[in-house]
């Protein structure tokens, strides 16, 4: 009964509930490191606000008196909540003469619970960030405009990142360091850096690194052959597989640039994201945890 349960119930939905008698907790059903996972849910249960967006699933476990106010009375309170944690020696942020748009580049880190907030719900969470601190943002055009904010490299559910992107639009000049002090006061994610682009360009990544995590010495061992294999030119220029009832074609030779494995930990660099997990899936490797770096 409870798999029947969790198939209709949201992952993150799902990991912060509390414990219930006769139900498994998350870690002992969820194949990516549980003893990672039980540290992460146990530190969930000590969470009282998450600043999360209105309606998301995550919303119905952080803010349990939804159900009390309207949507729009609950925007409301919790974003006067998240004004509160800027912190009170913040200087000016932004020049109130509007010039010209000029592209905006952010680099962040996601780790520890915000791995488990999807990729949409981290774009609807920033750009609720950036409304509440009056971020000077340019709109799209015509019948719907809308806030100019991307992610440009989503991650699967579960991955950590490092160095991440974030590209936006601003319409006047702003101070980057008080702006990121602000943003990190509310925001789950923690930005790292912050600079201006009056060229319109948007950041190009040089290398994605993905740093994969397997506590398991079978998976060690799998991922060493894979990696010697590759060294020395044997395997195949495609390799297939399935996942999620799809079929899947990786290009090896195409795909990774550098590999290692080291300690426990396998390395695979590349100059594009690419479907990791379909290469895991190929390798039959099962628990194991993984961070994206991107340079």
């Amino acid at each position: 009964m409870w798999l029947e349960e969790i198939a209709k119930t949201d992952f993150a939905e799902f990991l912060l509930r509390p414990a219930v008698p006769g139900m498994p907790l998350p870690w002992d059903i969820f194949i990516p490191a549980p003893e990672l996972l039980k540290k992460e849910w146990m530190e969930a249960q000590r969470i009282a606000a998450l600043p999360v967006l209105e309606n998301s699933p995550e919303e119905k476990i952080l803010y349990p008196d939804v159900a009390k106010n309207s949507a729009g009375r609950l925007a409301e309170e919790k974003s006067e909540n998240l004004r509160k944690r800027i912190p009170e020696n913040t200087g000016p942020v932004f020049n109130k003469h509007a010039g010209t748009k000029f592209w905006v580049g952010m680099r962040f880190d996601k780790k520890n619970l915000a791995r488990f907030i999807s990729h949409r719900d981290t774009m609807r969470h920033l750009e609720h960030i950036l409304r509440i601190l009056a971020f000077p943002a340019a709109f799209t055009k015509g019948y719907s405009p809308h806030f100019i904010l991307s992610l440009p490299y989503p991650l699967p559910l579960g991955f950590s990142s490092e160095n991440d992107i974030i590209d936006t639009e601003a319409t006047a000049d702003f101070n980057k360091n008080e702006l990121m002090k602000q943003i990190n006061a509310l925001s789950f994610l923690q930005i790292i850096s912050i600079f201006k682009n009056p060229k319109k360009t948007r950041i190009n990544p040089e290398f994605f690194e993905y740093s994969i995590n397997l506590p398991d010495q079978n998976n060690l061992d799998k991922a060493g052959n894979f990696k010697q294999s590759w060294s020395e030119k044997k395997l195949p220029q495609k390799l297939e597989t399935e996942r999620r009832g799809k079929h899947r074609i990786l290009y090896p030779y195409a795909d990774i640039t550098d590999m290692q494995v080291k300690f426990n930990t396998l390395d695979i660099r590349s100059k594009e994201s690419i479907d990791v997990q379909s290469y895991l899936i190929f390798l039959d490797i099962n628990t194991c945890v993984i961070t994206r770096k991107i340079i």
